[in-house]
């Protein structure tokens, strides 16, 4: 009789065991999931002290001048199922059309993001749009969506800010610029159908998906593996919020997305991973890419260039710079030898992107052997900005190379 009992005893202390684990898991995931998602908000005097104490006195000029000239104002508008949501915003003293819709951090506010409204407004002259996400400053909400269902809310506000600052335009010309959670939403919102006033994003430190971010967290913070503690959380966002973790992707979207973006990440970032940079990166194939366009688009961009030289295009290689190889060099470095020995070439004009054009100019110079100008150029913007800068300079490199002084 003694086995028996010993084995029922040793059956019921394995049930025991795995309803205790199964218990602790499922609690702890609603820990996680209430500890990730709770909003944990700050009053406007409390964000504001945070902001004079990390940044120079000359950005405390500027704020306080624009609150005593009541320049720094607020607005709100009303979303089904979401409520109210608050925004800041600052008029530009010219009449120019051109916005900066501004998207602040986990756990933050519209505020911390006055110094970038700093730049944009006041050295660039732009209008600036600062929205508070929901659950957060003075917005209705009671968690954080990480960035994945604010998309659509700030979607709206990018429209609001059309509506107020076009002026006399048809349409505004704006940028989407992002910090942290706020990169991730300006990432998200670029995969989406963005109308016509929107020219390019900026996203600063922002993560790949939710499920990357939180993944790292509790591996960093607390050692533990992402099964099952992730997915049953996961889940749970789904139940409670309607989005899951991996639902939540900025890399997803990025690769959906169509306007330029600028990619910005410190590698003393200690929330966001900096890997997560070089993933987001390569992820963006669609819209501008460097080295997309061939010498012949770029010479029939700028028939210009035939006023001052009979021209021949010639394509070495069509890589991003950052690229470059040292055999791509030899072979640039002996081609323009070979050319140049030619008495009907009078000098050459290299298109270049900006991240190695120093270190080929310098190599050039230590290789290539002859009195005849070699010129090398590139942009600062890109090919579908505004304003893009590589038609004139290319021009002017044409110019340069056909002058007979060089």
């Amino acid at each position: 009789m003694k086995p028996k009992r010993i084995k029922k005893i040793l059956t019921w202390s394995l049930v025991v065991t795995v309803l205790l684990a199964v218990g602790a898991i499922g609690a702890s995931s609603f820990y996680m999931l209430h500890f990730a998602l709770e909003p944990q908000r700050r009053s406007h005097h409390e964000a504001m002290e945070r902001f004079y104490k990390r940044e120079p006195a000359s950005l405390k000029v500027w704020v306080d001048s624009l609150e005593h000239c009541h320049a720094l104002r607020d607005t709100s508008i009303v979303i089904d199922g979401r409520g109210k949501l608050n925004a800041l915003y600052i008029r530009s003293d010219s009449s120019c059309n051109r916005v900066a819709v501004l998207l602040h951090g986990y756990n933050d506010r519209a505020e911390s993001m006055l110094h970038i409204a700093y730049i944009y407004h006041h050295e660039m002259g732009y209008n600036v749009m600062l929205p508070h996400f929901y659950g957060h400053g003075e917005s209705d909400g009671d968690h954080i969506d990480m960035g994945w269902n604010d998309r659509l809310d700030m979607l709206r506000w990018m429209q609001v800010a059309n509506d107020m600052f076009r002026g006399d335009s048809a349409q505004s010309q704006m940028v989407v610029h992002g910090i942290s959670m706020g990169a991730a939403t300006a990432m998200c919102i670029s995969g989406e159908q963005c109308p016509g006033y929107v020219k390019c994003f900026v996203e600063d430190c922002g993560y790949t998906s939710v499920w990357d971010e939180f993944g790292s967290e509790l591996r960093n913070q607390l050692g533990l593996p992402q099964f099952p503690l992730m997915h049953l959380t996961s889940a749970l966002c789904k139940l409670r919020y309607g989005w899951t973790f991996g639902q939540a992707s900025p890399l997803e979207q990025v690769k959906k997305s169509t306007l330029p973006m600028l990619f910005i990440h410190g590698d003393r970032d200690t929330f966001v991973p900096y890997h997560m940079l070089d993933e987001l990166y390569k992820a963006k194939t669609t819209g501008y890419k460097a080295g997309a366009l061939g010498i012949d688009t770029l010479l029939n961009a700028v028939p210009e260039t035939k006023n001052y030289a009979v021209l021949s295009g010639e394509q070495i290689c069509s890589i991003d710079s950052k690229d470059m190889t040292d055999d791509i060099w030899l072979k640039l470095a002996k081609r323009c030898n070979t050319l140049l020995k030619d008495k009907n070439v009078d000098g050459i004009v290299i298109t270049h992107g900006t991240d190695t054009l120093e270190e080929t100019a310098y190599f050039l110079n230590l290789t290539v052997k002859s009195q005849k100008p070699v010129v090398i150029t590139g942009a600062m913007r890109p090919a579908t900005a505004i304003s893009a800068d590589g038609p004139m300079n290319l021009l002017n490199a044409v110019r340069i190379a056909a002058d007979k002084k060089a």
